[in-house]
């Protein structure tokens, strides 16, 4: 993703190729806070790299912006509203006092980091759910190619034909929005313009994806 999107060169991307199958071969050993510093330490060399390649710092969560703040985004509006008490209460949590990202609780999840769960898809899938995986396509913590890849292995009846299947334009109010591959109940959704928090960087196209999904309507453009 990062060498496609030009924010790194060949010789970055070969380092960085280097450094996977120590962290992959973690993961197959169920290793998985010692996978996730091995990969976590290759995603960062990547970035580190990249910002040297563009001379500014890069937002993990949208490459096409800096990362002028820690977490990257400017959330204080959002954190003193969730911290007031009146929301406390309304929100029946307590005093407990809200953050963006929480240490403790990302200590608590991090085996789940390096996990697939391509098998719990697979059972969703089999129930006959409708299931919408999407990604901005400016975002490199989950980047879209890592969305191809992924959703290419799940195992379900229609993963040839889902597999199979050509992309499309979907469309918004008359302009290309992004582009969409989807057989049965399975639909891959690429954003353009967009990055980690579609709905923060194309509120109107992330209200589209909400009344499609919720209303069962195509995204292709017929």
């Amino acid at each position: 993703f990062a060498l496609h999107a030009g924010i790194i060169d060949q010789a970055t991307a070969d380092a960085a190729n280097k450094m996977y199958p120590a962290c992959r071969d973690l993961i197959i050993a169920k290793k998985y806070e010692e996978a996730y510093d091995k990969c976590e330490k290759m995603s960062d060399f990547i970035l580190n790299e990249a910002q040297k390649k563009l001379g500014r710092s890069i937002n993990p969560y949208d490459i096409k912006l800096d990362c002028p703040v820690p977490g990257c985004f400017d959330i204080s509006n959002l954190t003193s509203f969730l911290n007031r008490s009146d929301v406390h209460e309304d929100l029946g949590v307590g005093t407990h006092q809200w953050q963006m990202c929480s240490e403790l609780v990302e200590k608590n999840l991090i085996n789940d980091e390096v996990l697939s769960f391509k098998s719990a898809l697979s059972m969703v899938l089999q129930e006959k759910k409708r299931v919408l995986i999407y990604s901005g396509k400016w975002d490199y913590v989950c980047n879209y190619f890592g969305g191809r890849a992924w959703t290419k292995l799940v195992e379900w009846e229609g993963k040839n034909q889902f597999n199979s299947a050509s992309y499309k334009s979907w469309i918004v109010d008359g302009a290309i929005a992004g582009e969409v591959k989807a057989y049965s109940d399975l639909t891959l959704l690429e954003v353009d313009n967009a990055g980690h928090q579609v709905p923060m960087f194309v509120p109107k196209q992330a209200l589209d994806i909400l009344d499609r999904f919720i209303k069962n309507k195509p995204f292709a453009a017929s």
